[in-house]
């Protein structure tokens, strides 16, 4: 579950812009809007208020937010802004910030820890990024009804992350879609990355070969693409052992705040840009849905397993390469 640390006067922002009801002539969208952020902080989000003073107005409202919040957790109310000092990226991959700071102060924190950080003059913009609001979850990746037609669409949909995880078995399979589907994604994933991120693929071992061509691959990945872009990551590679007990179908791309999940493998598009799949669909999934957070950290639980099945591999050719280190398996 996420956790959201948010200073006193940003909640007293949100509260006192409360929109009309739809009897008293209200908006349904605003309503929408204002219900939806309430029902996430009083129960889809573990929540430390920060800068907290009973003095000043809309107390009863933060008391709302102290009760019924269901399996989310209420951490101490902080006197001092929750900004207070940078956060430790480790103990907080899953962590959002909203402060009184100001803007400058705010991007100065999140140059800094790479995390999502907000402030009074954009959390609302923040929050709608954060819950997914008014964005289609699910697009077809088809021929027939193209609405996922390039990887650029990825920036519409993206949040701040430090680490991300690929698992695809074939997205490295065919040399000649290197550059049209996983060069474009990581693209585009850096765009959304304001510190120097973790990223590690996950494909499939089909056979000995692959094992012996491991190094090709990923330099062809770090000049084609890292360093060709100028992307600022460690990159790392494992390869899957077709023989081990543990194994993972689904496709997926993991980061601190959401997941992109593929019924097929993320080689979409052919060389030319056309697509390539026979029909799919892309998901976007935000972690603001705390089921997704579950179903995302039991898909990792399984990769993490492969991990660590691969580093502890005593054969002469390892089946890894490059950095791979990643602190999305942290505290699971």
């Amino acid at each position: 579950m996420i956790t959201t640390h948010i200073d006193y006067k940003v909640l007293i922002d949100f509260f006192k812009n409360k929109p009309k009801s739809d009897d008293e002539g209200g908006n349904d969208d605003e309503n929408l809007w204002y219900y939806t952020i309430k029902c996430y902080l009083k129960s889809k989000t573990n929540l430390q208020i920060g800068c907290y003073n009973s003095n000043l107005p809309y107390s009863n409202f933060i008391n709302d937010l102290t009760t019924g919040r269901e399996n989310s957790k209420l951490y101490p109310i902080m006197t001092n802004s929750i900004l207070s000092e940078t956060p430790i990226i480790e103990n907080n991959l899953h962590s959002v910030f909203f402060s009184e700071l100001n803007e400058a102060q705010c991007n100065n924190v999140k140059n800094k820890c790479g995390l999502l950080i907000g402030n009074l003059d954009n959390y609302k913009n923040n929050f709608n990024d954060l819950l997914g609001f008014h964005k289609v979850g699910i697009l077809p990746v088809r021929e027939s009804s193209p609405l996922f037609n390039s990887w650029n669409q990825l920036k519409d949909f993206l949040l701040p992350y430090t680490d991300v995880i690929i698992y695809d078995n074939f997205l490295l399979s065919d040399s000649s879609l290197l550059k049209s589907n996983l060069f474009q994604i990581i693209k585009n994933l850096s765009n959304s990355a304001s510190v120097k991120f973790n990223i590690l693929i996950f494909f499939k071992r089909k056979d000995e070969n692959d094992l012996l061509r491991l190094g090709k691959i990923y330099e062809s990945i770090n000049e084609e693409c890292i360093k060709s872009y100028q992307i600022n990551c460690n990159l790392g590679l494992i390869l899957t052992d077709i023989k081990t007990e543990f194994k993972e179908h689904d496709r997926g791309i993991f980061m601190n705040y959401m997941r992109i999940y593929s019924g097929d493998s993320f080689n979409y598009f052919k060389e030319d840009g056309s697509i390539l799949t026979s029909g799919t669909d892309i998901h976007f999934q935000f972690f603001s849905n705390p089921n997704y957070f579950i179903s995302a950290n039991a898909a990792l639980i399984n990769i993490k397993n492969i991990f660590l099945n691969a580093i502890q591999n005593k054969g002469l050719t390892k089946p890894f390469i490059g950095f791979t280190e990643n602190r999305l398996f942290n505290n699971i």
